[in-house]
């Protein structure tokens, strides 16, 4: 059995649980039948009993553990998860450590549900959360799970507005203008949606994003708007996309007028040819 750490501790609802590791492997969340009883308020004999009795549903050393005789020899471990000398030398036979597998098997075979809770499905999350932040507490994001975030502000309908309204006219200026103006306000405006970001995950750089927040920072730049500063900037690019789009249009209709007069004195020359 690899060695038992208590790493944090969480509550829920009026509870105070201890986040463990260890026991089935180095890193490995665990979890105390005594804190399983606690949140769905249920006596530890009864649920002792019922592993007992279902043994053979359970695989020692990979499900579930026994760590009786170490609390009875680590004192630091024992207090930390809040048993006495007494509690673990009296009567009870075993004080079992379950498994995410081990776990879910109890829950399986014995239709956890509980009366402290108004909404199950919330306990239901809450255990499946502790989990799940085993394996995402310390890893961060990769280069696509950041790309993946800020893909979803395509998905932004006010950014979508704003991107829209971005289009540049065809031809030189269109393209000097977009080039110019317009990639760099939205370089910007990736610059802001980072800062966006790390104000509300609490984070100082992108690559601080843990994985369990993949979800939350999505939904938090589908809500995203732009600063104030940005804002003017772009009230005054819109003004001067605007002024280039009459210029455009401007020199278009100079162009189809010239081109009509060539086609005109086209037509007259064929005019004059068929007269002869």
């Amino acid at each position: 059995m690899s060695q038992i750490k208590i790493i944090d501790k969480i509550k829920f609802e009026s509870y105070e649980i201890p986040i463990i590791e260890g026991g089935f492997g180095s890193d490995k969340r665990i979890i105390l039948v005594k804190t399983v009883c606690d949140i769905y308020n249920l006596r530890v004999a009864d649920i002792n009993k019922f592993i007992n009795n279902n043994i053979e549903e359970f695989k020692f050393g990979e499900d579930i553990i026994d760590i009786k005789e170490e609390l009875l020899k680590n004192e630091v471990l024992r207090e930390n998860l809040k048993f006495s000398r007494r509690e673990v030398s009296g009567n009870t036979k075993k004080i079992y450590i379950l498994s995410e597998k081990g776990f879910i098997k109890l829950r399986m075979l014995k239709k956890l549900k509980t009366k402290k809770s108004s909404n199950d499905e919330i306990l239901n999350q809450f255990i499946e959360d502790y989990f799940f932040m085993r394996k995402h507490l310390k890893r961060y994001l990769d280069e696509n799970g950041v790309k993946r975030i800020f893909k979803a502000a395509e998905n932004n309908a006010y950014i979508k507005e704003i991107n829209r309204s971005l289009v540049t006219p065809r031809g030189k200026k269109g393209i000097m203008f977009k080039s110019t103006e317009v990639e760099n306000f939205k370089k910007k405006v990736n610059k802001d949606m980072e800062k966006f970001l790390f104000k509300y995950l609490d984070i100082r750089n992108l690559n601080e994003i843990p994985i369990a927040y993949l979800d939350s920072a999505m939904d938090l730049l589908e809500c995203y708007t732009l600063s104030e500063e940005l804002k003017l900037e772009f009230y005054e690019i819109s003004k001067k996309l605007s002024t280039l789009r009459f210029e455009v249009i401007e020199e278009n209709k100079i162009k189809n007028v010239l081109y009509l007069e060539s086609i005109k004195a086209k037509i007259r020359e064929i005019k004059g040819l068929l007269l002869k």
